[in-house]
């Protein structure tokens, strides 16, 4: 009651201030009471009582506020007694009596309509129809606020489509906005588009005019427009958690399939591996303990044993018995190099063990028998497992040539080096069941893949809204066959939904319809929020974007819904600002939080001035196993994990033996140089580059190791922006970086000092 009184007390104060009252006389022909008034107007000789109850019955003011506001004449209602207070109120009541008057005199009755306040009627220059307001197809009069309040809001809401718009465009390559997706962050946009704009021109243009067809078509696509733009979002997160997870995963089981099974068939195969490990560029690098000539002849000399060993076969049935080439050979070693000891079991690596000479240690014996070959050392032997050992370069030694000799002896050697059937077929199977291993995650992983692309997204988006247009003509149709029958309308007030030359409002059943629709988003937007909390938090904040519009769009749904349970705001309010403004109010704040916020994200993250990173910088984390274990991590919550992949990948392929160099060249470039591929690299020119990569393969017998050297220079690009990102949020990584630039500004001075 207080705020019905307020509102009508503000609405007249208003139209008195709007429409000021005339002082020339005014003829009432509905009041007995103003033609007993002096000249038909109140002034200082009209009797007070006479104003009080005219103005009492005018139904202007509650007759609470009026014995209030003529508490004082109490003492002075005789007309040959006017107090000082009379004289001063003169203005004013003359203005209360001009406009009750003129109201009192229109033909509309204050209660024309059960759905319309009878305030709407009285607002006189203040309403869209002046003082001829009237109900059509039971739409009530709109005060002039409606289409300012409208217009603003569309000028404003069409100011940050725009801006989103044109960010979207403008940064596209941006990290922040390729998180996200650009068609995605266009598809919110336009989503939204169509249902605010409508329905912001619906209250410019005017209820009673704008088109019904118009207005039921974005009254029926509402949920979408509301719920679609967050379950898309959801899903991407989600999904793209699982992406990039499952890429890692991929990644690791290869990693732990990569040595072959340790049996009887592979044992030598393992040994013969990790002989090929001890390079001359190797032994002449990195230890300081073996330096006299006869060792690394000694030691050089094994590498030509290797071939003897690469022919010997082992009968591990009782694990005791060995060939006679392989007595033979070891016999043989023991003769010309007594100082150098080859353990050769059939399950076991090769070991090594070297001895300096006998003034230094002890000698060692060697037992053979007809059914063994081991082998025994005293006292003070040191075991060196072949991978572990490295000695450097003797200045004496005329063996050793320069380092560029050294790589290309290196690289003969591996390239003509024999190969046997057991470790040719073990490696062929290794590079083919790559995929057919994982066959299953490969699976999920086009399936991920497929789930945020945009040609899903797109497909998605168009589907639903054809979905809800078709929901649109079915019940319309419907609607107009009961028309046809009963002569009433269903879904709308006295109209139809497909005319359009006249407005028209909803009924309860179609805010029943529209409340079943909503309710199946409300479902699937649980599933999908419930599904986000099993997803790791993105680097890129769209995880928390996410749940910051949840918490808004509860917020403005609960706000919808109550205000259409409120009488004084569905049929006065409304009125001035239509409370349908609180959806609309979501949409604008989620084109701003979700498309403009992350275009300033990359404005403001390509305005800062980026440091200079040298390759070794990245690759320092790539070659460091803790290190390399952070940085995978990071790129797998920045759906960026491809580069780092295929970096490694990409040095695995120069290791390679040149027999199936050239398999794993084109199982590379159907892994990361193909469109559409689950680790599709984000390189400009791809399909260039593949081709050019394949004709080289296809020409060449022997693809050369840097291959893919412009490839990983360009992968090696694309992590800066992650390695930039991470070394912000984790200290230890700044560390690591920080002790490595000062190590390298170090070194040449130590090295001029020497």
């Amino acid at each position: 009651m207080l705020l019905d009184s307020f509102l009508s007390t503000f609405l007249n104060l208003l139209n008195t201030l709007w429409n000021p009252p005339p002082l020339l006389p005014i003829t009432v022909n509905s009041s007995s009471m103003a033609s007993s008034f002096t000249g038909g107007r109140i002034d200082d000789q009209t009797p007070p009582q006479l104003v009080y109850q005219f103005l009492s019955n005018a139904s202007f003011f509650p007759n609470s506020w009026m014995d209030t506001m003529f508490s004082s004449y109490h003492q002075d209602l005789s007309p040959s007694h006017h107090g000082l207070s009379h004289i001063i109120m003169m203005p004013f009541l003359n203005a209360l009596y001009s406009v009750t008057a003129e109201l009192n005199s229109t033909n509309v009755p204050t209660n024309s309509s059960p759905i319309c306040d009878y305030r709407l009627f009285k607002l006189g220059p203040l309403s869209r129809e002046g003082y001829n307001a009237s109900v059509i197809n039971n739409i009530c009069p709109d005060s002039i606020f409606t289409p300012i309040v409208s217009g603003v809001f569309l000028l404003i809401y069409l100011s940050v489509v725009l801006m989103g718009l044109l960010g979207v465009m403008w940064k596209r390559k941006s990290g922040h906005v390729k998180a996200r997706n650009p068609v995605c962050m266009i598809l919110t946009i336009l989503a939204s588009l169509f249902f605010v704009t409508f329905n912001c021109l619906r209250f410019i243009v005017g209820r009673k005019i704008f088109p019904c067809i118009l207005y039921t078509i974005s009254f029926f696509v509402i949920p979408p427009a509301i719920g679609l733009p967050m379950i898309v979002r959801c899903i991407r997160i989600f999904f793209m958690y699982k992406l990039s997870t499952q890429k890692t995963t991929i990644y690791e089981g290869k990693r732990k399939s990569s040595k072959p099974p340790i049996d009887a068939s592979t044992s030598q195969t393992d040994s013969r591996t990790q002989m090929n490990s001890l390079k001359p560029t190797t032994i002449a690098a990195t230890t300081s303990s073996l330096t006299t000539p006869t060792m690394i002849n000694g030691l050089n000399s094994i590498l030509t044993m290797e071939n003897s060993l690469e022919k010997t076969t082992c009968n591990n049935n009782d694990g005791e018995t060995a060939t006679l080439s392989e007595k033979s050979s070891q016999i043989q070693h023991e003769q010309n190099y007594p100082h150098v000891v080859v353990a050769a079991t059939p399950t076991s690596d090769v070991m090594m063990s070297v001895m300096t000479n006998s003034n230094n240690f002890d000698t060692t014996t060697t037992t053979t028998t007809s059914t063994t070959a081991t082998t025994t050392t005293t006292t003070n032997m040191i075991h060196v497992e072949m991978k572990d050992i490295s000695i450097d370069h003797h200045p004496n030694d005329t063996s050793s040539n320069k380092d560029t000799n050294r790589d290309t002896a290196e690289t003969k050697y591996e390239d003509t080096e024999p190969m046997d059937e057991d470790s040719r077929s073990w490696f062929t199977a290794e590079l083919e069941s790559e995929i057919s291993q994982n066959n299953v995650e490969m699976k999920k992983l086009k399936f991920y893949r497929a789930l945020v692309s945009y040609k899903f997204i797109l497909a998605l988006y168009a589907i639903l809204f054809f979905v809800h247009l078709a929901i649109w003509a079915i019940f319309g149709a419907a609607d107009e066959a009961v028309y046809q029958q009963s002569g009433k309308h269903v879904f709308l007030w006295n109209v139809g939904m497909f005319v359009f030359d006249t407005g028209c409002v909803t009924n309860t059943n179609t805010v029943f319809l529209l409340a079943a629709e909503a309710f199946f988003y409300i479902i699937v937007e649980i599933v999908f929020i419930i599904m986000l909390f099993f997803a790791d938090r993105d680097t890129w904040g769209i995880k928390k974007e996410t749940f910051v519009l949840l918490i808004i769009q509860i917020c403005t749904a609960l706000a919808y819904l109550i205000c259409g349970q409120i009488e004084g705001i569905r049929f006065l309010t409304d009125y001035f600002v239509p409370y349908g403004f609180t959806l609309l109010t979501y949409s604008l704040v989620e084109v701003f939080i979700s498309v403009v916020l992350p275009v300033c994200y990359a404005i403001s993250h390509d305005r800062k001035e980026k440091a200079t990173y040298a390759e070794s910088e990245v690759e320092l984390l790539l070659k460091n196993k803790k290190a390399f274990a952070l940085l995978l991590d990071f790129a797998t919550r920045s759906y960026c994990s491809e580069d780092i992949l295929a970096y490694q990948d990409f040095e695995k392929y120069k290791k390679m033996s040149s027999r199936n160099r050239k398999k794993l060249a084109l199982t590379l470039l159907n892994k990361y140089l193909k469109s559409g591929a689950p680790l599709e690299l984000n390189i400009s020119g791809l399909d260039q580059k593949r081709a050019i990569l394949e004709k080289i393969i296809s020409d060449l017998p022997v693809p050369p190791r840097d291959l893919f050297e412009e490839i990983k220079i360009l992968c090696l690009n694309n992590m800066i922006d992650v390695f930039e990102r991470l070394k912000a949020s984790n200290m230890e990584v700044r560390e690591m970086v920080s002790n490595y630039k000062r190590v390298s500004r170090t070194e040449p001075k130590v090295q001029n000092s020497d």
